[in-house]
């Protein structure tokens, strides 16, 4: 293909990242200059050939310059002008997560670039890690403005590899109109992967993680790196709303919001330095270099796997049920990570741990998630608990294929001690096989003089966030000293988006730290389009 002429002054070079292009190409123009040239099929030509040339008149320092477009042969074509840099999804792979600043100024200018071609009424219809290239001189240039849009709709199914549907909105996978706000959703779900180094949603094909984008919460980016400050992971989350409503207004709000984070975290002091110390007469650095080496020659031969990447080595689930699986990872200090199922393993008992990764034997940090796949449909019906000893309700949890998170006790008049009180997720909701389950245990009425000590000594109330989003319910849950986990179900009368119900219940005492349990509605019966 080297030395192709294209229609034009276009001579190729050498092959090109093609993205939702056909096919993509390095190239250079008739005076020496390095451009790329992509082909694609659009299902409009002439909407797209006008399109590039509405993109052809902006000049923005975040939009790859569109430099000419053209039809060749049954294709269509369009140029850009080069740039020296690496798109985001490789300096992430090579160096891991940038730091929060620069996940926040970066995200800035790639909603700076969208908020120009929306200003021209033009969608991007494929923002993902790969479209944010990093110049040399630390600009942020978007690319394939318009590409993916112009290849139509899509269309995925569970032929399709999981990487097709990391970045789309749920209004795509439903089949309904995108609008700007898809853009500012796929923008979110880019910058969750840059600052996390894992995408938002996984699964062993594109349907599954499609399916995901419209019905789960994601886990919040601080799960998985700490450090992130708590503004700039409530921005990305709300980003990603199920419903367009519950995003940012537009892209330019939230790059104001990122704008001030990136400005914030910048600005922030820097850790204080240690006093400085009299430096001594006789240099001692070079003893010191040699009695580390030596330390660390003698614990590589005296600690096998000391460098082998982490402190505890993974032990074998595979065959397992889940819960057992969850118990000898706990054991272990580990803990499990996502679940996937695969409904084509049909010779295994549902919920049979299928593979793992890490796979067993591997040396990673304790505390580490292990991702495991199961055999089985995954989704199953939440037994109704109310009014079951604790042990009843435990032996019911784990027989439905359901595992106990935790058991939170409360006052109540009507339920005898030792009963189960209040559950979540709710009788008779389908939520994915492994769910976990709380439950609250009753205390027996409280005490008739009217006090109202809690019967957790030392113990926390719950705010109530009924009706809230999630990005709110967890920061005013965060604010109290507790965490949350959120499922989701459909309902008829509680908005999309909004949380449905929580445990424990708002008022309640809990111990500090503990974890409320979020239900999100999902709109009524809403399902991906086949």
């Amino acid at each position: 293909m080297a030395d192709r002429q294209f229609v034009g002054p276009y001579r190729v070079t050498g092959p090109a990242p093609a993205g939702r292009a056909l096919e993509a190409y390095q190239a250079v123009d008739g005076e020496g200059h390095a451009v790329v040239v992509k082909l694609i099929a659009p299902v409009d030509r002439e909407r797209f050939l006008a399109q590039m040339r509405e993109i052809a008149a902006i000049d923005h320092p975040n939009i790859a310059k569109v430099l000419d477009w053209g039809v060749e042969g049954d294709l269509s074509y369009v140029v850009t002008g080069a740039i020296e840099g690496n798109d985001l999804a490789s300096l992430t792979a090579l160096g891991g997560p940038p730091a929060a600043a620069v996940v926040a100024e970066l995200g800035a200018q790639a909603a700076a670039a969208l908020a120009a071609l929306h200003a021209r009424g033009i969608m991007h219809g494929g923002v993902t890690p790969l479209t944010m290239v990093r110049a040399a001189d630390g600009t942020l240039k978007l690319t394939d403005a318009g590409l993916a849009t112009a290849a139509g709709p899509v269309d995925l199914s569970d032929a399709d590899p999981p990487e097709a549907a990391y970045f789309v909105s749920p209004e795509e996978v439903l089949a309904r109109p995108v609008t700007p706000l898809s853009d500012v959703y796929a923008l979110g779900a880019s910058l969750y992967t840059i600052a996390v180094g894992c995408v938002p949603f996984d699964g062993p094909n594109a349907l599954v993680v499609a399916q995901k984008h419209v019905g789960a919460a994601p886990d919040p980016p601080r799960r998985f790196r700490p450090d992130l400050p708590a503004p700039l992971e409530r921005t990305i989350l709300k980003a990603m709303g199920k419903q367009p409503e519950q995003r940012p207004a537009s892209a330019e709000e939230l790059r104001r919001a990122l704008a001030r984070s990136a400005t914030v975290l910048r600005d922030a002091p820097p850790a204080p330095a240690s006093a400085p110390t009299e430096r001594p007469r006789t240099p001692i650095w070079p003893w010191v270099i040699g009695l580390v080496i030596v330390a660390a020659v003698l614990a590589a031969i005296w600690v096998p796997g000391l460098f082998a990447g982490g402190s505890v080595s993974v032990p074998s689930v595979t065959g397992m049920t889940l819960d057992q699986a969850r118990q000898t990872l706990a054991d272990a200090g580990l803990e499990v990570g996502s679940v996937t199922p695969d409904a084509s393993a049909t010779t295994a008992p549902q919920g049979t741990v299928l593979s793992q990764d890490p796979t067993a034997g591997e040396k990673v940090d304790e505390g580490s998630a292990v991702a495991l796949v199961i055999a089985g449909a995954g989704v199953v019906v939440v037994p109704d608990l109310k009014g079951l000893s604790r042990a009843d309700a435990e032996a019911a949890i784990t027989a439905a294929g359901l595992v106990l998170d935790s058991v939170l006790q409360d006052y109540s008049d009507e339920v005898p001690a030792g009963s189960v009180v209040e559950q979540s997720p709710a009788a008779g909701t389908t939520v994915p096989y492994g769910t976990a389950v709380v439950i609250t245990v009753s205390t027996g009425p409280q005490s008739p003089t009217g006090s109202t000590a809690s019967p957790v000594p030392g113990g926390t109330v719950v705010p109530s966030v009924v009706g809230m989003l999630p990005v709110d319910a967890l920061a005013a849950l965060e604010a109290a000293g507790l965490s949350a986990t959120t499922t989701t179900i459909s309902s008829d009368t509680v908005d999309p988006g909004r949380v449905v119900s929580q445990t424990p219940a708002g008022g309640a005492t809990v111990s500090p730290g503990a974890n409320v349990t979020l239900v999100v509605s999902t709109g009524p019966g809403a399902t991906p389009a086949p």
